[in-house]
């Protein structure tokens, strides 16, 4: 093993099993938590016959989800293409891609998702290379534990939690099929319960999204599962409601027009917006945050069982 800890570059040869040179590695390392210097920009350019690999934890600019992490040793991708490697192995990242293919540059993701958002199959990338340098790419998974989230919709017929344990088994083993996962992967399922649904009210308590989460664990056979139902809300009509003329009505057109108009949307936002992804659109994620509120307004405001009343 070779640990390199500073911003200089170490050149590793690497051999085959008879101890001929087939090529190397060069990498660069950080000597403190943040670096913000391009170090990339310090690798020299190889001069020999055979193919070299430049290994380095960095945020190449403009590749998906970087935006999301901190700024370490990051370096614009035309940097990484013009430098004469044969491959890039990057890190930081954990979203897998391909972030050039000439030369191939890639960051792997991740070893073992970490949390919620960390979903799909994680592991390594097996890389060949030829004497020419020509590469060949491929996914291995390797993770024992597997995070996802199952969105599950269309809640309007179902009156019961044992119905909509059996919808949520049967989206979850439609969703499997496709993708297995390893030999005995352990899953961590999150499910997102949206639209409206008569058990708005059941899935609004803590302690009866706790009894589905544990009778579905028991079934689906999954290592936890927690249920989020912010996007639940009660099956009324806010339509219906759109053109009284009473505070029902002119809060449910306040609310269309924060929904459609970005200026109105913007007006309301607060000071200090907690929640938002990093690096998200705002205007978006404030439109989310209004998903169902018209019906759970018509709810608040209204008898559900008279809702159709004047």
């Amino acid at each position: 093993m070779t640990v390199v800890g500073g911003p200089a570059t170490v050149r590793i040869p690497l051999e085959d099993r008879g101890g001929r040179p087939v090529g190397a590695v060069v990498a660069a390392g950080h000597e403190r938590p943040a670096v913000t210097d391009d170090l990339a920009a310090g690798f020299p350019h190889p001069t020999g016959p055979l193919p070299e690999v430049a290994l380095l934890h960095a945020q190449a600019v403009g590749s998906r989800s970087a935006e999301a992490h901190e700024r370490y040793a990051p370096v614009e991708i035309a940097t990484l293409e013009r430098s004469g490697y044969a491959y890039w192995a990057l890190g930081h990242v954990h979203v897998r891609q391909r972030v050039s293919s000439s030369p191939e540059t890639w960051y792997p993701g991740n070893l073992q998702g970490r949390n919620p958002r960390e979903t799909g199959a994680k592991g390594a990338l097996l890389v060949e290379l030829d004497q020419r340098g020509a590469t060949d790419v491929e996914f291995r998974p390797l993770a024992p534990i597997r995070w996802e989230t199952l969105l599950v919709e269309g809640l309007e017929h179902i009156h019961t939690v044992e119905a909509l344990a059996r919808a949520v088994d049967a989206a979850w083993r439609s969703e499997r099929s496709g993708d297995p996962g390893l030999p005995g992967t352990e899953w961590i399922l999150r499910v997102e319960l949206r639209g409206p649904s008569p058990l708005f009210r059941e899935l609004d308590q803590a302690e009866e999204r706790a009894m589905l989460e544990e009778l579905l664990s028991g079934r689906l056979g999954l290592l936890d599962v927690e249920i989020r139902a912010d996007g639940v809300h009660p099956p009324v009509d806010p339509e219906a409601h759109l053109e009284r003329q009473d505070a029902l009505g002119e809060a449910l057109r306040l609310l269309r027009d924060a929904h459609d108009d970005t200026g109105a949307l913007r007006r309301l936002r607060p000071d200090e917006l907690a929640g938002a992804p990093p690096g998200g659109d705002e205007d978006d994620y404030l439109r989310s945050l209004l998903e169902g509120a018209e019906a759970d307004l018509v709810a608040r405001m209204l008898d559900p069982d008279a809702a159709g009343e004047p």
